[in-house]
């Protein structure tokens, strides 16, 4: 019974030790934007939701996808860290839509793929500023700073 108590012990503390040292995800910046479509607002039918996802160019970086929804009408979208308020890693990053209809027959993609992972034209890197506010442009495959 020594032994069994010997070992939990020390599993006990060596857990402590590697948790200690851990503080979670560190603070990303907040990165917010609008959709347009040839400099007006990108709307989308009722029946859709639009989702802007930042992809690390880089998988070595080791840095976190983020993600936010766009709304339908106005285009405005924040994205937000993969863990709740922490933002997004300053890095680099590939831009991906998606645009998924719904109704009665199959989902339907507003883009047509223009934008998913593998075919997006659109990069961004994310510096240090603490607020960073993006205009993307579908008409022109191009993403701004505001």
């Amino acid at each position: 019974m020594t032994r069994l108590r010997s070992f939990g012990l020390l599993f006990l503390v060596l857990g402590v030790a590697v948790f200690a040292g851990c503080g979670g995800p560190s603070k990303g910046v907040k990165v917010s934007g609008q959709l347009v479509k040839g400099g007006a607002p990108f709307t989308a039918p009722a029946n859709a939701t639009v989702q802007v996802q930042f992809l690390p160019t880089n998988r070595e970086d080791n840095l976190p996808s983020a993600s936010g929804q766009a709304d339908s009408q106005t285009g405005a979208f924040t994205v937000t860290g993969a863990f709740a308020g922490t933002g997004v890693q300053p890095g680099k990053y590939k831009v991906v839509l998606t645009g998924a209809v719904y109704g009665a027959g199959p989902t339907k993609d507003l883009f047509n793929g223009a934008y998913a992972e593998n075919n997006t034209p659109l990069t961004y890197e994310v510096t240090q500023d603490a607020d960073q506010k993006i205009l993307i442009d579908v008409a022109k495959n191009s993403i701004s700073k505001q």
